[in-house]
């Protein structure tokens, strides 16, 4: 049993350690996992739902015991799977926990999953297909992600599929140190939402960007199950789309809606300063490279340019599991 204790987890961390134990198949004790749930619902919600995609798929087994939480993995083999998640958990964050295993079986395997799509938890699908999985194709891990139908945080119903393949060496890698970037477009997509609000933001992606009127696009999702709101900035960066995402769910983790409370401009201007902030540091952003470390860990590459001032929680279950 390998003890992990990464002083206060966050949600990465947390997943990459399940992660990472289904790869290796050592059994993990997450310290103080149980205050880390019950402090957020929403990693809460997605732990529920994957206590039952272990039992259901033959994978592993989530046990509490005391304040700390207990996960035996089990062999993971090569095939179809389907998943079903609940309206307040991540249909994303389940794929992730399975992609790093199924790299390393001998044949293809496919994943479905229904449930959310995008949250403020999870980046959405297209980041994770253009700029997360072009970084991993040039470590040799070849994998494509499509979104099939959007599913809102607090409604879900969204599908994602997967198609993973072995992992390969590959003599070609991705630089990750300082790029120029250049700004190319953006776009908000609404959902049960009235349109005149992603007009009004387009107003003021144009005031705050610079971009052009027809560089900025406006998608209203007819066919999706709930509300949801969804603003994305796009950069190219050493030729790989560079995405950041802001998430206005408009439910919270038990499902009430909360939408009418949330100062979507106030966000939205936030969320600028930040794009801004990582992107005038020249640096690919945090969240990118603490998904990235492990790739480059089971890749045997060096991983001495992928700089983050947040990624020590994950090197330490890295260094415990790899």
């Amino acid at each position: 049993m390998i003890i992990l204790d990464t002083g206060p987890w966050d949600w990465t961390a947390f997943r990459q350690s399940l992660s990472l134990s289904l790869l290796t198949g050592k059994p993990v004790t997450l310290r103080g996992g149980i205050p880390f749930l019950q402090s957020n619902p929403l990693c809460a919600n997605i732990m529920s739902d994957w206590e039952d995609i272990f039992h259901q798929s033959g994978t592993g087994r989530l046990m509490a015991r005391g304040q700390d939480v207990e996960f035996y993995p089990s062999p993971v083999s090569y095939g179809i799977y389907q998943f079903l998640t609940g309206p307040c958990s991540s249909a994303v964050e389940t794929l992730l926990l399975f992609l790093p295993v199924l790299f390393t079986l001998p044949f293809r395997s496919s994943l479905s999953c229904e449930g959310v799509t995008q949250s403020r938890l999870s980046a959405p699908v297209n980041f994770w297909n253009e700029c997360f999985l072009a970084h991993l194709e040039s470590l040799g891990f070849y994998a494509h992600l499509s979104l099939r139908r959007y599913g809102f945080f607090g409604s879900g119903q969204g599908r994602i599929q997967a198609k993973v393949y072995p992992f390969e060496k590959t003599g070609v890698i991705r630089e990750t140190g300082e790029k120029k970037t250049e700004l190319v477009g953006a776009r908000v997509v609404l959902s049960g939402l009235s349109m005149e609000l992603a007009a009004r933001q387009k107003n003021l992606l144009i005031k705050r960007t610079g971009l052009p009127q027809d560089k900025i696009s406006l998608i209203e999702v007819q066919d999706s199950a709930g509300s949801g709101h969804l603003v994305q900035i796009f950069h190219m960066r050493d030729g790989v789309p560079l995405i950041y995402s802001l998430s206005l769910d408009a439910y919270n983790a038990a499902g009430g809606y909360v939408y009418d409370s949330i100062p979507v401009d106030d966000c939205l201007g936030e969320f600028l300063g930040e794009v801004e902030a990582s992107e005038s540091s020249g640096r690919w952003p945090d969240f990118l490279i603490r998904e990235l470390l492990p790739y480059y860990r089971l890749a045997g590459r060096d991983d001495a340019n992928l700089h983050s001032g947040c990624a020590e929680a994950t090197k330490r279950v890295m260094d415990l599991l790899l």
